[in-house]
């Protein structure tokens, strides 16, 4: 393992993480890899505390964190990014199970302006593709 990642700010508050600090990470469950601590003794001075961005990196939109969960979120729902992740889920074993239809696919589908949401999959022809 040699990648994790902190979505949660909560956590990166907690475990005092910044960017450029070199990590212990531990397998947590069955894959997910976790940030244990950070070592500190690693640190030169350079390293900066993390902000959480306020806009959107994809479409520039606002981005909120609800009350009561962990993770921040754009607002805007036709954000390329979010439809690529909605499409994702839906074709993934644990929904629809749609056999071939992978990420790489869906983010070629949605640049290429096929598909907006998981109806419009029903409604692609051949020569779409």
């Amino acid at each position: 393992m040699s990648r994790a990642t902190l979505h949660n700010e909560d956590e990166v508050r907690k475990k005092d993480v910044r960017v450029g600090d070199t990590v212990v990470i531990q397998r947590a469950g069955d894959v997910i890899p976790e940030v244990v601590r950070v070592i500190e003794s690693r640190r030169t001075g350079v390293e900066k505390p993390f902000i959480m961005p306020d806009k959107c990196p994809i479409c520039g939109s606002k981005v909120e964190r609800p009350a009561g969960e962990a993770a921040h979120r754009c607002t805007n729902l036709a954000c390329p990014a979010q439809i690529r992740e909605t499409l994702t889920h839906f074709a993934s074993k644990g929904a629809m199970n749609i056999e071939g239809l992978g990420y790489k696919f869906l983010e070629q589908m949605v640049d290429k302006n096929l598909i907006e949401d998981p109806a419009d999959l029903y409604f692609l022809k051949k020569e779409d593709l």
